[in-house]
């Protein structure tokens, strides 16, 4: 290390010097201010808009094993909401062109998996949810003649019906994406202007349609779900209990991706 000494460029230490000085500022008057903290919404930002940072987002929300990572998926769109004039657009854009790019279909694979568990939860717990609904409010309705859904391996899920019916966490999960998509002052400002979001949807729709894995992907991940609503109705009729999402087939789109590319 001695041999080949460091030296860093004269403005990088000027940069740094100033960092520390402001933050030494700062926490005279507020003893818990972290300037990473409050850069943060920043630097989620420019990872999410910026092409030439693909390698960083990749870094910070995937694992070695190609997964998403969506709980860090979600803070760091949290944390970029936070930051007024983040592109919304210009991130889904990026986005996409990272996750449909051609040797990114272990990716697309893991990601189609954990959107049809998601979708699959967020059913049987809608149902369960109005089920329960229906018995306290509506008895009459023939939704509360439903029979209980029966969970192996799932006790949390299940709910008495003298109590009154809680949303469960995959639903919670909806709720909290759709509020820290409308938390973020530009992607309100679009919501509440046409003008401005029609056009951002029919360039991300032209964009996806313009890419056949995409096109791909998405008819793959309905015929799966599809799947499992079959499945689902099935065993209900049979009255068999339901697993868990995560126990029942896969999809392989890397595979079928690695076929098509040859």
């Amino acid at each position: 290390m001695y041999n080949s000494p460091f030296k860093p460029p004269p403005y990088y230490t000027a940069i740094v010097r100033c960092l520390g000085v402001l933050e030494g500022l700062a926490i005279q008057v507020d003893g818990q201010f972290k300037i990473i903290n409050n850069a943060y919404p920043y630097i989620a930002s420019r990872v999410l808009t910026d092409p030439q940072l693909q390698n960083s987002l990749e870094f910070m929300v995937f694992t070695s094993e190609k997964r998403l990572r969506w709980r860090r998926f979600e803070n760091l769109l949290e944390s970029a909401s936070e930051f007024g004039d983040w592109d919304v657009g210009l991130a889904g854009n990026i986005f996409i062109d990272y996750v449909f790019s051609d040797e990114r279909g272990e990716i697309r694979a893991n990601i189609a998996d954990d959107i049809t568990d998601f979708l699959d939860t967020v059913g049987l717990d809608t149902v369960d949810y109005l089920r329960l609904s229906s018995m306290q409010l509506a008895p009459a309705l023939p939704l509360a003649a439903l029979p209980a859904l029966p969970r192996s391996g799932d006790s949390s899920s299940q709910q008495s019906p003298s109590d009154p019916p809680q949303p469960s966490k995959a639903m919670e999960d909806v709720l909290k994406a759709f509020e820290i998509l409308t938390a973020s002052p530009s992607v309100a400002s679009i919501a509440r202007d046409p003008e401005r979001l029609l056009p951002m949807l029919r360039e991300l729709a032209s964009k996806l349609a313009g890419k056949p894995l995409a096109q791909r992907f998405v008819l793959e991940v309905a015929s799966h779900v599809m799947e499992r609503i079959s499945t689902r109705a099935i065993r209900l009729a049979f009255r068999m209990p339901q697993p868990p999402a995560k126990q029942l087939p896969r999809l392989k789109l890397d595979q079928n991706h690695k076929r098509g590319a040859r």
